[in-house]
C-alpha cells in the first residue's frame, strides 16, 4: 500500500492543528479510497518562515 505524508502549515499553532485536522478528516471520507491514519499527527515549526505546522502519514489503498 502506498504511504503518503500529508503536512500543514499555517501562521498559528492552532490554525495549523484545525487544518491538519480536517485534512485527515477528508482524506479518510473520500469515496474510493481506504486511508488509514498510521500514528498520530507530528507538530513541527520552521523558524525561517515562522510557520507552525502539522504531518501525519497515512496508508492508502484504492480499488482497481
Amino acid at each position: 500500500q502506498p504511504r503518503i505524508e500529508v503536512a500543514a502549515w499555517a501562521e498559528t499553532y492552532n490554525a495549523a492543528k484545525n487544518l491538519s485536522q480536517q485534512a485527515a478528516v477528508a482524506l479518510c471520507a473520500a469515496a474510493g479510497l481506504q486511508a488509514s491514519p498510521q500514528g498520530a499527527a507530528v507538530a513541527d515549526y520552521e523558524e525561517d518562515t515562522k510557520l507552525h505546522g502539522f504531518r501525519q502519514d497515512f496508508l492508502i489503498a484504492a480499488p482497481r
